[in-house]
């Protein structure tokens, strides 16, 4: 059932409709680059870094004011991506 779900909300994405579910990176899912840079989506039009995890420890990261800043931007993107880590 899952591929199926995922297979229509790839076409819905084809086709430019607007995603099956609102996303939710940043909150459960995130990117981490060789540098230890620390992002919700790797699919944003910006890199838009929460902290560094070379830097911070995972606690100050994720409780931070720039996460919290960049988490509401994610919950604002327009871009209506459907990757595998979003749906």
């Amino acid at each position: 059932w899952f591929r199926a779900y995922f297979n229509h909300g790839l076409i819905n994405y084809i086709y430019g409709q607007k995603r099956l579910l609102p996303c939710d990176m940043s909150f459960d899912t995130f990117f981490i680059d060789p540098y230890g840079d620390v992002m919700p989506c790797n699919g944003t039009k910006d890199k838009e870094v929460m902290g560094n995890i070379n830097k911070q420890s995972w606690d100050e990261l994720w409780n931070s004011q720039e996460a919290e800043i960049i988490r509401n931007k994610v919950r604002c993107c327009d871009r209506n991506c459907w990757m595998i880590g979003s749906v």
